[in-house]
Protein backbone atom coordinates (compact mmCIF):
# COMPACT_ATOMS: atom_id res chain seq x y z
CA UNK A 1 0.00 0.00 0.00
CA UNK A 2 1.43 3.76 -0.62
CA UNK A 3 2.00 6.08 1.65
CA UNK A 4 -0.40 8.48 1.26
CA UNK A 5 -0.08 12.41 1.74
CA UNK A 6 -2.32 13.83 4.96
CA UNK A 7 -4.37 15.83 2.64
CA UNK A 8 -5.40 16.78 -0.58
CA UNK A 9 -7.02 19.79 -2.81
CA UNK A 10 -9.45 18.69 -4.91
CA UNK A 11 -12.62 20.30 -6.91
CA UNK A 12 -15.86 19.69 -7.86
CA UNK A 13 -17.53 21.73 -10.37
CA UNK A 14 -20.75 20.36 -10.41
CA UNK A 15 -23.00 19.15 -7.47
CA UNK A 16 -26.82 19.22 -7.73
CA UNK A 17 -28.60 22.16 -6.09
CA UNK A 18 -30.19 20.07 -3.62
CA UNK A 19 -27.09 18.30 -2.33
CA UNK A 20 -25.58 20.00 1.42
CA UNK A 21 -21.96 20.31 2.84
CA UNK A 22 -22.98 17.59 5.61
CA UNK A 23 -24.03 15.00 2.32
CA UNK A 24 -20.63 15.56 0.84
CA UNK A 25 -19.01 14.98 4.16
CA UNK A 26 -20.62 11.52 4.88
CA UNK A 27 -19.90 10.82 1.06
CA UNK A 28 -16.51 10.54 2.00
CA UNK A 29 -16.44 9.43 5.08
CA UNK A 30 -18.66 5.99 4.32
CA UNK A 31 -16.55 5.12 1.00
CA UNK A 32 -13.87 5.53 3.38
CA UNK A 33 -11.59 8.28 1.34
CA UNK A 34 -11.47 10.56 4.30
CA UNK A 35 -12.74 13.45 6.19
CA UNK A 36 -13.36 16.75 4.74
CA UNK A 37 -11.10 19.24 6.28
CA UNK A 38 -12.50 22.47 4.41
CA UNK A 39 -15.15 22.67 2.05
CA UNK A 40 -15.74 25.94 0.37
CA UNK A 41 -18.90 25.71 -1.74
CA UNK A 42 -20.10 28.09 -4.40
CA UNK A 43 -23.77 28.46 -5.50
CA UNK A 44 -24.04 29.09 -9.83
CA UNK A 45 -27.13 29.32 -12.42
CA UNK A 46 -26.53 27.18 -15.18
CA UNK A 47 -28.36 28.21 -18.66
CA UNK A 48 -31.45 26.48 -18.17
CA UNK A 49 -31.67 28.59 -14.86
CA UNK A 50 -31.17 25.56 -12.41
CA UNK A 51 -28.96 26.32 -9.22
CA UNK A 52 -26.03 24.11 -8.59
CA UNK A 53 -22.74 23.86 -6.82
CA UNK A 54 -18.91 23.86 -7.30
CA UNK A 55 -16.59 23.15 -4.38
CA UNK A 56 -12.88 23.30 -3.60
CA UNK A 57 -12.65 20.45 -0.56
CA UNK A 58 -9.37 19.89 1.97
CA UNK A 59 -9.43 16.09 2.55
CA UNK A 60 -7.70 14.82 5.07
CA UNK A 61 -7.05 10.98 3.30
CA UNK A 62 -7.20 7.70 5.13
CA UNK A 63 -4.74 4.88 4.88
CA UNK A 64 -7.58 2.65 2.84
CA UNK A 65 -7.61 1.19 -0.18
CA UNK A 66 -10.62 2.83 -1.70
CA UNK A 67 -7.86 6.09 -0.35
CA UNK A 68 -5.53 5.35 -2.35
CA UNK A 69 -7.53 4.25 -5.72
CA UNK A 70 -8.60 8.14 -5.61
CA UNK A 71 -5.47 9.38 -4.72
CA UNK A 72 -3.50 7.60 -7.63
CA UNK A 73 -6.24 8.30 -10.24
CA UNK A 74 -5.99 12.03 -9.14
CA UNK A 75 -2.33 11.97 -9.54
CA UNK A 76 -2.39 9.79 -13.06
CA UNK A 77 -5.22 11.66 -14.56
CA UNK A 78 -6.14 14.87 -12.99
CA UNK A 79 -9.62 13.44 -12.66
CA UNK A 80 -12.29 10.90 -12.03
CA UNK A 81 -15.64 9.75 -10.99
CA UNK A 82 -17.03 9.02 -7.33
CA UNK A 83 -20.93 7.45 -7.29
CA UNK A 84 -21.69 8.75 -4.26
CA UNK A 85 -25.97 7.50 -4.23
CA UNK A 86 -25.56 4.37 -5.93
CA UNK A 87 -29.43 3.64 -5.99
CA UNK A 88 -29.65 7.20 -7.65
CA UNK A 89 -27.08 6.84 -9.95
CA UNK A 90 -25.29 9.78 -8.44
CA UNK A 91 -21.93 10.87 -8.81
CA UNK A 92 -19.01 13.54 -8.34
CA UNK A 93 -16.41 14.62 -10.71
CA UNK A 94 -14.03 14.83 -8.70
CA UNK A 95 -10.44 16.51 -10.31
CA UNK A 96 -7.11 17.55 -8.48
CA UNK A 97 -7.28 20.77 -7.80
CA UNK A 98 -4.31 22.85 -9.27
CA UNK A 99 -4.53 26.63 -7.90
CA UNK A 100 -4.75 29.27 -11.01
CA UNK A 101 -0.57 30.89 -10.51
CA UNK A 102 0.16 26.63 -10.94
CA UNK A 103 -2.12 26.00 -13.93
CA UNK A 104 1.13 26.82 -17.01
CA UNK A 105 -0.40 25.15 -20.57
CA UNK A 106 -3.94 26.66 -19.90
CA UNK A 107 -2.40 30.09 -18.35
CA UNK A 108 0.25 30.06 -21.43
CA UNK A 109 -1.82 29.30 -24.49
CA UNK A 110 -4.66 31.52 -22.89
CA UNK A 111 -2.04 34.65 -23.18
CA UNK A 112 -0.94 33.16 -26.16
CA UNK A 113 -4.02 33.68 -27.91
CA UNK A 114 -4.86 36.89 -26.54
CA UNK A 115 -1.62 38.11 -27.41
CA UNK A 116 -2.47 36.82 -31.19
CA UNK A 117 -5.92 38.42 -30.73
CA UNK A 118 -4.24 42.05 -29.48
CA UNK A 119 -1.65 42.04 -32.24
CA UNK A 120 -4.41 40.96 -34.82
CA UNK A 121 -6.35 43.88 -33.12
CA UNK A 122 -3.69 46.62 -33.56
CA UNK A 123 -2.52 45.00 -37.05
CA UNK A 124 -5.39 44.64 -39.34
CA UNK A 125 -7.07 47.29 -40.50
CA UNK A 126 -11.21 46.99 -40.56
CA UNK A 127 -11.43 44.44 -37.90
CA UNK A 128 -15.66 44.98 -36.78
CA UNK A 129 -16.36 44.57 -33.33
CA UNK A 130 -18.32 41.53 -34.53
CA UNK A 131 -14.46 40.18 -36.21
CA UNK A 132 -13.75 40.40 -32.53
CA UNK A 133 -16.80 38.59 -30.82
CA UNK A 134 -16.37 35.99 -33.48
CA UNK A 135 -12.63 35.56 -32.67
CA UNK A 136 -13.11 35.80 -28.67
CA UNK A 137 -16.00 32.80 -29.51
CA UNK A 138 -13.70 30.80 -31.12
CA UNK A 139 -11.07 31.03 -28.92
CA UNK A 140 -13.19 29.87 -25.97
CA UNK A 141 -14.72 26.59 -28.21
CA UNK A 142 -10.77 26.19 -28.65
CA UNK A 143 -10.03 26.61 -25.17
CA UNK A 144 -13.04 24.09 -24.15
CA UNK A 145 -11.27 21.20 -26.83
CA UNK A 146 -7.95 21.75 -25.16
CA UNK A 147 -9.23 21.16 -21.24
CA UNK A 148 -11.24 17.94 -22.74
CA UNK A 149 -8.49 16.38 -24.06
CA UNK A 150 -5.64 17.41 -21.60
CA UNK A 151 -8.71 16.09 -18.47
CA UNK A 152 -10.21 13.32 -20.17
CA UNK A 153 -8.26 9.83 -20.76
Amino acid sequence: MTVLPKSIDIYIPRILGDVSVNTIKKAFRSLQLGEVIDIDMHRKKNENSYFYFFAFIKLQLTQTVPAEQMFMLLEERGIMHMVYDEEACQYWEIKKHIPKNKRPLKDKIKDSCMEFIGNLNNTIMGLTEQDKLDLNNEYNELEKEIFQLTCIA
